[in-house]
């Protein structure tokens, strides 16, 4: 298996299970698994307010948070990073913000203005009250049903969410409503390539659609002209962890993006199938 491997020796880890990877952030109370000497995040995006606030917050193993920066949550903030090279002066919809991290991430990488929408009542909630900027606003929301007057959008992004969707084809035609025309969907899912990584999926119970990457790609290529595809890869050098809960010593600048012909991004090793779409 390729590079990212329990540090005891267990099962490989091989790409991140949805929104928060095969392992849980935060344990099951809610309490982040911090240190109090180490509660100070040194991941490069945008801090928390306050560190104990998760107690109120999500506490399951599918979502991911400043307050526990370990590996983890570096390898999701990186894609946020990746994200950032399309939304400088835009409006920006994030489908499935979570915590609302990566929103937060877009708005001061330059976004004009950022939308992050969750089903999730508590992510909200939590992202509401952790992440005040002019211009970040969050909003309970279902991809599936989104609100006719959340207006237009420049770009609109979504990190490993439309695997957790019955529907996604129905997301993507509700996103395509508020999506301007020639404005780029940017998409991440889990890279599922064959019979192992399917079985890994379909026991995430979080995850419904579990499709291959060049079912995906088909899927895509019915509502975009243009489909590209990229690989996101970990730090050669210091392969992450995503088991440990303690701070990390990477930051999300160590991870890489690197393209790749669409119909090769099954053949080789990635953390996440990475698409941008757009009608050029």
């Amino acid at each position: 298996m390729d590079p990212c491997l329990l540090r005891d020796g267990h099962e490989p880890i091989i790409h991140l299970a949805g929104r928060a990877g095969p392992f849980p952030a935060i344990v099951a109370s809610g309490d982040p698994i911090v240190p109090e000497s180490n509660q100070e995040s040194r991941a490069e995006g945008p801090q928390c307010r306050s560190p104990r606030a998760l107690r109120f917050g999500p506490a399951h193993s599918e979502n991911v948070s400043a307050e526990v920066p370990n590996d983890l949550f570096q390898a999701h903030l990186s894609i946020y990073w990746f994200f950032s090279r399309f939304v400088q002066g835009r409006r920006v919809l994030d489908i499935g913000s979570g915590t609302g991290y990566g929103a937060a991430h877009l708005r001061q990488a330059g976004a004009i203005e950022v939308v992050g929408v969750d089903r999730d009542r508590r992510s909200v909630a939590y992202a509401s009250s952790h992440y005040k900027l002019p211009g970040l606003r969050f909003l309970i929301a279902d991809a599936q049903e989104l609100p006719r007057d959340l207006g237009s959008f420049d770009v609109v992004v979504s990190s490993n969410v439309f695997e957790h969707l019955d529907d996604p084809a129905l997301a993507i035609t509700q996103m395509r409503r508020h999506l301007k025309p020639a404005g780029p969907f940017v998409l991440v899912v889990p890279p599922i390539v064959d019979q192992a990584s399917l079985d890994a999926n379909r026991r995430i119970i979080f995850h419904k659609s579990n499709l291959f990457v060049w079912q995906w790609a088909e899927l895509l290529k019915q509502s975009f002209a243009q489909v590209r595809a990229f690989r996101h890869l970990p730090p050669a050098d210091s392969p992450p962890d995503f088991s440990d809960p303690f701070p990390s010593k990477l930051s999300p600048a160590d991870f890489e993006f690197r393209e790749l012909p669409v119909s090769e991004l099954g053949t080789v090793f990635t953390l996440g199938a990475v698409f941008v779409c757009a009608d050029v």
